[in-house]
């Protein structure tokens, strides 16, 4: 795992008993990025301590969002009686927005597909410009924003992009805690915000389904920490 990741997140692996290894955050072509590693350390495991082992390779293998087209967008479908006008959510692997689109469009291609990108990613520029150009400074989000097509992404199916900073992100999450009861991680924020450029871009009577992918409990050392938060010029809950 990259050792700029969240210490609340880290601490839920070694709780359940994993051995972490914390690495450097480096780009995909260098050798010490953190997936290199983990594949690195999988064959390792295997061949020295004589374990069988199965390195997920969530990136790049394409299982990845072929059981997103096989399952969530049959689900998603179904749950809305097949009236759903519209999709968005994040990439991180991009297993979901490629999964959940082809799926949806098999069953209705009038049906809308965007990507919602946060800070930092490349993933609007592509999407909008076709450039793999990095959009404003990096996010303070975790597990979403990409700087390259994966395998995952080579057949994704987009019609239009958002973007989302990370002040739109944390005003969203902190509203929900607050009007909705819903506790909600930063990847959640920003897809619920994708979501809701997306209504309004299609318009009144529309139905936009997104991804809820994760809680708050895994960021609190960021989402309500007011250090943190004033360092990065972001808005801070008024009950803290």
């Amino acid at each position: 795992m990259p050792n700029i990741t969240a210490p609340s997140k880290r601490d839920i692996l070694r709780n359940m008993g994993a051995e972490l290894h914390l690495v450097d955050p480096k780009p995909y072509t260098d050798p010490g990025n953190y997936q290199r590693v983990s594949q690195r350390l999988a064959e390792e495991i295997e061949k020295e301590r004589g374990v069988k082992t199965f390195w997920a390779g969530q990136f790049e293998n394409t299982a990845n969002y072929q059981f997103h087209e096989q399952t969530t967008a049959k689900e998603i479908y179904n749950q809305t009686n097949g009236k759903i006008n519209g999709f968005t959510c994040s990439i991180g692997t991009g297993g979901t927005l490629t999964g959940v689109g082809i799926g949806l469009k098999s069953k209705d291609k009038n049906i809308k597909i965007s990507c919602t990108d946060s800070q930092g990613s490349s993933m609007y520029n592509y999407f909008s410009k076709g450039k793999l150009e990095k959009k404003g400074e990096p996010s303070f989000t975790e597990g979403i924003g990409q700087a390259r097509i994966t395998k995952n992404l080579e057949n994704c199916l987009v019609d239009m992009s958002y973007y989302v900073d990370d002040r739109e992100c944390i005003q969203i999450l902190h509203k929900l805690i607050k009007t909705e009861g819903l506790f909600l991680g930063t990847s959640s924020g920003v897809n619920i915000m994708g979501a809701i450029k997306m209504a309004k871009e299609l318009g009144p009577g529309n139905t936009i389904v997104t991804i809820l992918c994760d809680d708050a409990n895994k960021y609190y050392d960021k989402m309500f920490n007011k250090d943190f938060l004033n360092a990065n010029g972001l808005p801070i809950p008024d009950w803290l």
